[in-house]
């Protein structure tokens, strides 16, 4: 009687993807952490901006004050 013999091969195509799909997410990581620290950062200077523009107006009344 004949043997058959079989040789299969397994072909990975699922790491390289994965891969590749991390790589994207550790890039997306680091730019939403950049723009968090900008975000802050602009934060941080529209209140120091605002905080200027009320001691300005806060001035200009008591100027307008003393005048009258």
């Amino acid at each position: 009687m004949a043997v058959i013999k079989e040789t299969l091969a397994i072909e990975n195509q699922f790491s390289e993807a994965l891969s590749r799909y991390i790589s994207l997410m550790t890039e997306g990581s680091a730019s939403t952490r950049e723009m968090q620290a900008a975000a802050r950062e602009l934060s941080r200077d529209a209140r120091a901006a605002a905080s200027v523009s009320r001691a300005a107006a806060a001035q200009n009344n008591a100027a307008a004050a003393a005048a009258r």
